[in-house]
């Protein structure tokens, strides 16, 4: 059963950020409480946030190997939407950026700052995995 993110909470995983600044707490809580009734649902839907945004971000990375900028624009707007969904506040503002530089044909801003939001995603991880009643510490 997943459990809501409270700040503060002493069995909350540390981050280097604040969460309530990387994690949009209360759109995470409305997708753990669609579980209330079905708690394999909701960890159903977090579950599939990481395997579509590995996808999403694999996308991204292929445009940019081949300068393709439609479509560095088109899968950051995709990885952008899915962050929002989740909550994912901080990886949609960096995705966000990533699409804008697309949009203007700039990918060599996005290819410097890739590592970034890999980094945000491993950062993110621990809080999601909690969020789904993992143990943040032993799931992959």
């Amino acid at each position: 059963m997943g459990k809501r993110i409270v700040v503060g909470a002493p069995d909350l995983p540390q981050s280097p950020v604040p969460v309530d600044q990387i994690i949009d707490i209360n759109q995470l809580n409305s997708v753990v409480e669609l579980g209330d009734d079905d708690p394999e649902f909701s960890a159903q839907i977090l579950d599939e946030f990481f395997v579509e945004l590995t996808a999403k971000m694999q996308t991204f990375e292929l445009a940019l190997s081949v300068n393709d900028a439609a479509n560095a624009k088109t899968s950051a707007h995709a990885v952008k939407g899915v962050c929002k969904n989740i909550g994912a506040r901080r990886l949609a503002t960096i995705w966000e950026s990533f699409q804008h530089c697309a949009e203007n044909g700039n990918l060599n801003e996005p290819r410097a700052q890739l590592a970034e939001a890999k980094s945000e995603l491993e950062i993110i991880r621990p809080i999601l995995l909690y969020a789904l009643g993992k143990n943040p510490t032993t799931s992959q």
